[in-house]
């Protein structure tokens, strides 16, 4: 399933399959210019420029900002069906979005498109109302975001998720400890690396929960960056907590950047995580 014409979808294969690697984004580009279409000739400029800027760094970021600031609705294809005025959010690398704001209602109507047009791997996961939340994010006594209910089931692009973004969820934290719960039951999750859970109101009990919950979740072992940032409920009870878990034993970027803390907490939380502490 693609929005984009036919003679395009087997250069955006090449782009996704081969995300790390920047030769079939130039190879499209090279088709892109042949077009001789203004549209996507600025596209094959964005996309060699985003790519490789040259010594004068500034001026081609510059150059591709101004381009997007242009073009973006016209390359967007269905992201911009999808986001609407809120487009501008999404963010690019390497010639192509690899940032999205989805709620579940999204994921659900156009998420195989979304991932199939695009190399998505990173998300922001927000719900617009408690209604959202508990109609597409509940199946029965399971909270399973990305596997389990209607839509869900054939979602298995969500497993090129290599960043997940959670909230901020402000309504209530038993509705948000359901949201979180589900994507850590999710057996989809198998690429993430890092989970960010910043401003939302996370307290110290929730910590522990967190922690319990990450011992058994698909990307527990391999978790590399949780960010905690203005979670201002956390004390140094939660701070101690994360210096001295078991489940966190590969976690090598912590931050709690705006979280009010002691030096004695301060002082275990740098022995942990050296140098990838961020406060």
């Amino acid at each position: 399933m693609s929005s984009l014409p036919p003679e395009h979808r087997p250069f955006l294969r090449a782009v996704i399959d081969r995300r790390l690697d920047d030769l079939p984004r130039l190879v499209y580009a090279d088709y892109l210019e042949e077009t001789d279409e203004p549209i996507l000739v600025n596209r094959a400029k964005f996309i060699r420029a985003q790519i490789d800027p040259g010594t004068r760094k500034t001026e081609a970021e510059d150059y591709c900002r101004s381009l997007l600031n242009e073009h973006q609705r016209d390359w967007s294809g269905h992201l911009n069906t999808v986001l609407g005025a809120h487009i501008d959010t999404v963010r690019w690398s390497r010639g192509f979005p690899y940032w999205v704001p989805l709620t579940p209602q999204n994921i659900y109507d156009h998420g195989a498109i979304l991932f199939n047009d695009n190399p998505l791997h990173e998300m922001q996961l927000l719900t617009s109302s408690e209604d959202e939340l508990f109609e597409f994010l509940y199946t029965e006594d399971l909270p399973t975001i990305f596997e389990s209910g209607p839509g869900f089931v054939t979602h298995s692009f969500l497993s090129r998720l290599t960043r997940m973004q959670i909230g901020p969820h402000r309504w209530s934290m038993v509705a948000l400890r359901r949201m979180v719960g589900g994507a850590f039951r999710s057996a989809l999750l198998t690429e993430l690396v890092s989970l960010d859970l910043s401003d939302n109101p996370i307290e110290d009990t929730d910590v522990v929960w967190l922690l319990a919950m990450l011992q058994r979740a698909v990307f527990g072992n391999q978790l590399h960056e949780l960010d905690l940032s203005f979670c201002r409920r956390i004390t140094d009870a939660g701070a101690n907590t994360l210096a001295t878990a078991e489940s966190l034993k590969n976690l090598a970027v912590l931050k709690l950047r705006g979280v009010p803390l002691g030096p004695v907490a301060m002082d275990m939380l740098h022995k942990r995580y050296g140098d990838g502490l961020v406060v």
